[in-house]
């Protein structure tokens, strides 16, 4: 039977994680919705998509995935990842209540574009944030949950899109999109990052409940508290504005293109 630790790490894994199934659903949605807005039963009031258009709808996400790669960065580093997962919560939730409103090109526009922020924020922000919460055991567990995630996410928009009518999958991801924030907001931040911003008492508090620790605190808990303190204790906060965490979310970036050209 598993800990009550490691059940918090799986729980706080797979609620993070709704937000990369959200954004797997938008990508599965694209193909078949593709051919409905080609087509003369299209739901756009401003009527039937070219082709050449079609197209910039399958590509404009990367405009937003190129912002969402340095504002969700810079989001985790200053206020918390904690607060970047509700950004990308609230993204989702914005971009599928813009296409429940479709009524012309724009919108399905904005709809890609604030889809593609969502899914660069989840590739740059969950893998922080889970490697952060989870115990070396289980580390690498946790952190493919993301991609199986993101693959169901796929194969589950191409199922509805064919069984289910435009208007009844949108509602489907918006009760995803409400599901993701509503259980972020009950998920500490991530002890690392508290430990970092020298908020050790919120910290301490955080690490007791993903490592299911009572007050009783056991001595593995009490050297991973020290091992934190230590680590964090005179090293002063990451300068988000530096070239190579840029470098690095310009490699993420490089990744969710090719995703997105697929």
């Amino acid at each position: 039977m598993l800990s009550k630790g490691i059940r918090n790490q799986y729980f706080a894994t797979i609620c993070a994680n709704l937000s990369t199934l959200i954004y797997g659903l938008s990508i599965g949605w694209l193909s078949p919705n593709l051919e409905l807005l080609l087509s003369a039963d299209t739901p756009l009031s401003s009527g039937v998509i070219t082709r050449s258009e079609a197209g910039w709808i399958g590509s404009i996400g990367t405009v937003g995935c190129v912002l969402a790669v340095l504002i969700c960065g810079w989001v985790a580093e200053i206020v918390g990842r904690k607060a970047a997962l509700m950004l990308i919560g609230v993204t989702q939730l914005a971009s599928w209540v813009v296409v429940l409103f479709a009524s012309d090109l724009t919108m399905i526009y904005t709809f890609r574009i604030l889809g593609g922020f969502a899914g660069g924020g989840t590739f740059s922000v969950i893998p922080l944030f889970v490697s952060e919460i989870s115990e070396d055991r289980i580390r690498g567990t946790l952190g493919a949950i993301l991609s199986i995630t993101c693959n169901i996410g796929i194969l589950l928009g191409f199922i509805l899109c064919y069984y289910l009518d435009y208007f009844t999958v949108t509602y489907i991801a918006l009760a995803f999109c409400i599901l993701f924030s509503v259980g972020c907001m009950f998920l500490p931040e991530s002890p690392q990052y508290l430990f970092t911003k020298e908020k050790k008492d919120r910290a301490i508090r955080s690490l007791r409940f993903y490592r299911g620790e009572a007050d009783n605190e056991s001595s593995k808990f009490i050297s991973e508290v020290a091992r934190f303190k230590e680590m964090h204790g005179n090293v002063p906060p990451p300068n988000p504005d530096s070239g190579r965490r840029v470098q690095l979310h310009i490699k993420d970036l490089c990744k969710y293109a090719v995703l997105f050209s697929i």
